[in-house]
């Protein structure tokens, strides 16, 4: 496995937080500057797709109704209906940072997570708030939805990982550790969970018991993403300690290392990735740097 940085794509003036998919091989970028950033992979130029009225913190991009979603730091969310160029709904339902938005397709609901230790769920047609739930007293980091939309994962800064039903919104499992999950995904064999924490530890957990069956030291400062590859062999980690990892998943053994001024690393906390192509990942962080590594496995 070989890292080997592509392209850094500068347009920013301050940390970013969120990175997104977008269409026809586009993405999105978003941070503390208050811009949206529409980056053409092909050509590697961008341009200011939108602004926002306070820090961005997570992006969404609704292909079905191209509408944009833009969570800031205050804890609302912006709609912005991308071919009338205009916002078309604010949606103001929680106290403090809307750290990620999930969509259900199925449902056409949105749910997001904020860091007031609170979920809720919104209709995607009409705006209107269908539920909201508080979990706990902290944060509320990354969510993930199963592929068959049946159950949410909802990582909590109190050390649990609350497994929903999206049929009604009940919980019906928890995972727990003693440090702060920010993230957890769903591996590709439909077996387990790979969720990362505040303290740096990676764990790998039954899907199925919920039993934690490793941790492993994996950075030295919290760990913010997890994002597998699209072919489920591998996946990356990125870390406040300004690297990004990029491991096995049959083995948990880390297979490259992207750190450091000589390999192009980030310079500060790595806090977002996406991986679209297998020998493309994604990478940005408080340096401002969107950073387009070529991976050759």
């Amino acid at each position: 496995m070989k890292a080997k940085r592509k392209n850094q794509l500068e347009g920013h003036k301050g940390p970013l937080y969120a990175v997104a998919n977008f269409k026809d091989h586009k993405i999105l970028s978003g941070g503390s500057d208050r811009r949206v950033v529409e980056w053409d992979l092909e050509s590697e130029e961008g341009g200011v797709l939108a602004n926002s009225a306070a820090a961005i913190i997570s992006l969404l991009y609704l292909e079905e109704f191209n509408l944009l979603l833009i969570g800031q730091m205050e804890g609302g969310v912006h709609i912005i209906d991308l071919e009338a160029r205009k916002e078309i709904k604010y949606l103001k339902g929680h106290e403090k940072y809307i750290f990620d938005m999930v969509y259900l397709p199925q449902k056409q609901e949105l749910v997001f997570a904020s860091g007031d230790g609170s979920f809720s769920v919104w209709s995607a047609k009409t705006f209107e708030r269908l539920y909201h739930q508080q979990l706990c007293d902290v944060k509320l980091r990354k969510m993930e939805l199963s592929e068959d939309e049946k159950e949410l994962l909802i990582c909590r800064g109190d050390g649990i990982i609350s497994r929903f039903s999206t049929s009604d919104y009940a919980e019906v499992g928890q995972i727990k550790s003693k440090a702060g999950f920010n993230v957890a995904r769903y591996s590709t064999d439909d077996k387990h969970i790979l969720a990362g924490d505040k303290e740096a530890h990676l764990h790998l957990i039954d899907k199925h018991s919920n039993e934690i069956l490793k941790s492993l030291p994996a950075h030295y400062w919290p760990i913010y993403d997890l994002q597998f590859s699209p072919s489920g062999k591998y996946f990356a980690t990125a870390s406040r300690d300004k690297t990004v990892k990029i491991w096995d998943v049959d083995s948990l053994k880390v297979l490259e290392r992207i750190e450091g001024r000589e390999y192009g690393g980030h310079s500060h906390s790595v806090n977002a990735l996406f991986w679209p192509e297998e020998s493309l990942l994604i990478s940005t962080g408080d340096d401002s740097m969107v950073k387009l590594w070529q991976i050759d496995a």
